[in-house]
């Protein structure tokens, strides 16, 4: 797409105030612009900002500058869940699902890329962008990656506690204080207002420094627990999207309200007028092209999410390496691929034979291990808990579960693996 700068200066120029109410309600799926607009409010200093970044993204895309090993691009994640009620404090199960998600929306693994029309298949890029839950904390100390903070605030991840500040990025306010921003992403996982489902801040963007990460609404993260009550958004797309956000890509539409002058900085996507809410719109043809419905960066429900753009790629890669590259750098944060994973793996095979009451847990390598396996429901209730030690082969009998998806997780002190399994 074009750069049209002029609807970006119009745009910004535009006061908060008067565009505030109207955000609120476009914005059902997303706040991240609100949050970009109260950074430019707080310090209109940010809107210079904002244009020498873009201008450096330009120059470093022209100039084709990568120097960061793509393969090795992995993002350490801290999950901050604020709690309020038991329904709030989702489980591990539904935090490593969302993970599952977004890792295979960014490595171009998700399972429903057969919604983008063959015109824009060439188009779907893999980003090469993997996450991980973070190992270590910012003191060097072994954690799992998911801080859990119980809270008496109502609607704490849009809650404002001092002026501009949202409660939940704070202990004193009753919510979680980040990790280093600079070397996490930080991720709020809280009760929110009812019609948002996330916000983000853009890199260099946000309104104070404790804020930089994103906020999801718990109704929205992952697929499984309280996600399962949220369709048409129940598919875990909304953190997608966010995380996009997060490195620098805007709506198709461009900032604000949109229309065909403005613009969303990346060379192949189309102008587009506004966002799309629906996977079949009677008209996708908003300026003069067709639009792509099924971009990550729009609003449409999740089912036909499906797909970034090879522009967008580029432009999530530059902003990484100009503006969240201490990122990269804290990799050792992560666990590798040798401690920990949602994938099947040689260690162990989960397998459900054709006897319907049956499970088989199978580990082609014979190690003798201690481990743990538990069964949940796809809503992540749990059904089964066992601990188990074994050369290579154990049976568990699950004649006494309902028929239905079941999702079956082995735990190891170096492993972690769920797979879902039907029971008939």
């Amino acid at each position: 797409m074009r750069f049209l700068i002029q609807g970006i200066f119009l745009f910004f120029f535009i006061s908060y105030q008067s565009l505030a109410q109207e955000l609120r309600y476009l914005n059902h799926r997303c706040q991240a612009e609100d949050f970009l607009l109260e950074s430019i409010e707080a310090n209109p200093r940010n809107l210079n900002i904002f244009h020498i970044q873009e201008k450096a993204i330009r120059d470093f895309l022209a100039n084709k500058n990568f120097s960061i090993q793509r393969s090795e691009i992995i993002i350490p994640v801290v999950i901050h869940i604020v709690y309020r009620t038991d329904e709030q404090n989702i489980s591990d199960l539904q935090v490593l699902d969302q993970l599952d998600i977004l890792n295979r929306a960014f490595s171009k693994e998700n399972k429903n890329l057969y919604t983008v029309p063959p015109q824009f298949r060439t188009l779907i890029s893999n980003v090469g962008i993997q996450f991980c839950l973070a190992r270590l904390d910012p003191d060097g100390k072994p954690t799992n990656g998911i801080i859990r903070k119980p809270t008496s605030v109502e609607n704490i991840g849009t809650k404002r506690a001092d002026g501009i500040k949202v409660a939940v990025h704070f202990d004193e306010y009753g919510g979680s204080n980040s990790w280093d921003t600079e070397r996490y992403l930080n991720i709020w996982v809280a009760e929110m207002e009812s019609n948002i489902a996330g916000s983000a801040t853009f890199p260099n963007m946000a309104p104070y420094p404790e804020a930089d990460g994103i906020i999801m609404n718990y109704r929205y993260f992952g697929s499984i627990g309280t996600a399962i009550q949220s369709t048409p958004y129940d598919k875990g797309k909304t953190l997608i999207h966010e995380v996009g956000h997060y490195f620098n890509l805007f709506h198709p539409w461009g900032p604000g309200f949109g229309g065909c002058e403005t613009d969303d900085f990346v060379d192949d996507t189309p102008l587009q007028e506004g966002p799309y809410f629906d996977c079949n719109p009677l008209d996708n043809f908003s300026c003069g092209s067709e639009d792509i419905v099924v971009n990550f960066m729009d609003y449409t429900e999740d089912a036909c999410l499906a797909m970034f753009t090879n522009g967008q790629k580029e432009r999530m890669l530059a902003s990484i390496q100009l503006f969240r590259s201490n990122l990269i750098n804290n990799q050792s944060a992560c666990h590798n691929s040798e401690d920990t994973t949602t994938n099947n793996s040689k260690d162990f095979l989960i397998v459900k034979p054709e006897r319907i009451d049956q499970i088989f847990i199978y580990s082609p390598e014979k190690k003798v291990l201690d481990f743990t396996v538990e069964i949940y429901t796809i809503g992540g209730k749990e059904v089964w808990r066992e601990q188990l030690s074994q050369t290579s082969f154990h049976t568990i009998n699950v004649s006494t579960l309902s028929r239905g998806v079941y999702i079956v997780c082995i735990t190891t002190s170096e492993y972690f693996n769920c797979s879902k399994i039907p029971v008939f």
